[in-house]
């Protein structure tokens, strides 16, 4: 037994195993869960603004719209070769998703005052304007 001992070598000093982390407090756990519950708010919101410039809304059938009342009066100008002067009144009498049918009040360059009525509908991606009566 003595060969044995001989051919021993001596251990290596065992280190000190440092002590646990403690663990992190409420306001640490905290700031951890609100940042995480921030990323998935701004992902959420990135994912529907990209799914929205991929598929846009078609546009709505809409009476007070400023391209629709400029179509009236354009129309309006056709028919009759006078200038529009002003629109007010806009009224919305019947409305679907792909059509309205609306209403309103317009003077014309010579004081002339009447009532027109018109729809619009959706074909497509394009809104169409066809004046019913004017009065």
């Amino acid at each position: 037994m003595s060969d044995a001992s001989e051919n021993l070598t001596p251990a290596a000093p065992v280190a000190a195993v440092p002590p646990p982390a403690p663990k992190p407090g409420f306001w640490a756990r905290a700031a951890n869960w609100s940042m995480i519950l921030l990323s998935v708010v701004t992902f959420i919101s990135a994912a529907a603004s990209l799914y929205n410039r991929i598929f846009p809304a078609p546009p709505e059938a809409s009476c007070d719209a400023s391209n629709v009342t400029d179509t009236v009066s354009s129309l309006i100008k056709q028919r009759t070769g006078k200038d529009v002067a002003a629109v007010s009144n806009v009224e919305t009498i019947s409305k679907a998703t792909d059509r309205a049918v609306c209403r309103l009040a317009v003077r014309l360059n010579d004081e002339t005052r009447g009532t027109v009525d018109y729809g619009v509908t959706l074909e497509g991606t394009q809104l169409m304007v066809r004046i019913n009566r004017a009065r």
